[in-house]
């Protein structure tokens, strides 16, 4: 009888030991998909040569030490302008100046700050933005947002990279920064990448309840990532998106195509099906995604009434599908941009679908063809057992 229970007690320690061991490699193996995702993301940021800057001699010079730092400037504009940190020195260098600040801090001490740089309305000018829009949405690289009146981006806000005789300091400043007059330091941004033009700044999706406060978000290379396989390497040059299925008119895009098509951002969590119910695992992040409406594509192809689902297939095999009744809402979006850069390898370059409220195995990467279908498509997880539905937990409370 004492053998029989130090038997079991034998296979439940067994078992219990086998089980930790699992574990700890399933959250191993994440772990390191996540440090594989930070060191191979190629971010100009996230390798900083701060020996180079602190050794330049000259503003042109400390710009050729961030060839690939560039901002974009979009939304309710005629034309997007996209410039390098090289573009903007070399332009306007001439016209940079010493700036004296005040800025209100969170504990309210009032300090004073002498920067060099330009003023902002001095990149605008060249720009043809709507009278529609009122308000300007400033992203940082990875730390957060700002708004601003388009008046003021034009009149009150400077882009420095001195702060008296010295380039900025990396770590404390960021390279660049924005910095306005008499305003809340909370609005001086480091690093700015993506100036978005909107209406009103209650209307829009990405800053509906921003209220001043700050939207903290990861930059790419901080960005859990996961994939089935090895991550496609696509050559642009060579790439099609087609669409076909139910409808009236099938499509095919090239990627110059896309960018070209109507355009929103919207601010929302990326979550994998994997992460803890607790939801405070790390396989989580939000970030501020920009793209296509994905309805702008159905409505492009025609879709049939009979049409059911719409099924996404990628480079790497995967594949996926959301119903029509999900892919027309207003928040799911062909996206091609993250936090204001380009989609990196790791996320789906050259694009993927944003589909709020779901986990990430409905946010197809890599994708190659879009076929509308008149029934239940199963895909890769789908077919293993994993839910067909996919709503996060989170988003289900919403609605409970």
């Amino acid at each position: 009888m004492a053998s029989k229970v130090k038997v079991k007690k034998l296979l439940f320690t067994s078992m219990l030991v086998l089980l930790l061991i699992l574990i700890s490699s399933f959250l191993g193996y994440f772990i390191f998909q996540n440090e594989k995702a930070k060191r191979s993301s190629g971010n100009p940021l996230d390798f900083i040569d701060e020996a180079g800057i602190e050794g330049s001699r000259s503003d042109i010079e400390f710009a050729l030490n961030l060839p690939e730092y560039n901002m974009l400037f979009t939304g309710l504009v005629k034309e997007e302008l996209d410039m390098t940190l090289y573009d903007i020195i070399s332009n306007y260098s001439g016209k940079a100046e010493e700036i004296r600040v005040a800025g209100l801090r969170s504990d309210d001490e009032l300090i004073e700050e002498t920067f060099t740089g330009i003023k902002l309305g001095l990149i605008l000018e060249s720009m043809d933005v709507s009278a529609e829009s009122k308000s300007v949405i400033v992203y940082a690289s990875d730390l957060y947002a700002a708004d601003f009146t388009v008046q003021e981006l034009f009149d009150e806000l400077y882009i420095v990279w001195r702060r008296g005789d010295e380039f900025l300091d990396p770590q404390k400043d960021g390279v660049i920064k924005i910095v306005q007059d008499k305003g809340s330091t909370k609005k001086w941004v480091k690093n700015p990448v993506l100036f978005d033009f909107i209406k009103e700044l209650h209307n829009d999706p990405v800053t509906g309840e921003l209220d001043e406060k700050i939207i903290s978000f990861f930059a790419q290379h901080r960005f859990f990532t996961l994939s089935i396989g090895e991550e496609p390497q696509v050559e642009i040059n060579n790439w099609e998106l087609r669409i076909d299925g139910l409808v009236d008119d099938p499509q095919v895009f090239d990627y110059d195509a896309i960018l070209g098509m109507p355009r929103i951002s919207i601010y929302t969590t990326l979550e994998t099906i994997s992460n803890p119910r607790s939801g405070l695992g790390f396989l989580k992040g939000d970030a501020v995604w920009t793209g296509v409406p994905f309805s702008y594509i159905l409505d492009l192809a025609g879709v049939s009434e009979d049409a059911l689902e719409v099924v996404f297939y990628c480079l790497d095999g995967y594949s996926t599908s959301i119903t029509i009744e999900e892919a027309y809402r207003e928040d799911v979006i062909l996206s091609y941009r993250m936090n204001g850069m380009p989609l990196f390898r790791e996320h789906g370059f050259p694009v993927r679908m944003v589909v709020p409220g779901k986990y990430g195995m409905k946010w197809a990467k890599w994708i190659e063809r879009i076929e509308i279908v008149d029934y239940d498509y199963r895909g890769f997880w789908e077919k293993r057992g994993w839910s067909d539905d996919a709503t996060r937990e989170e988003y289900k409370k919403i609605f409970d």
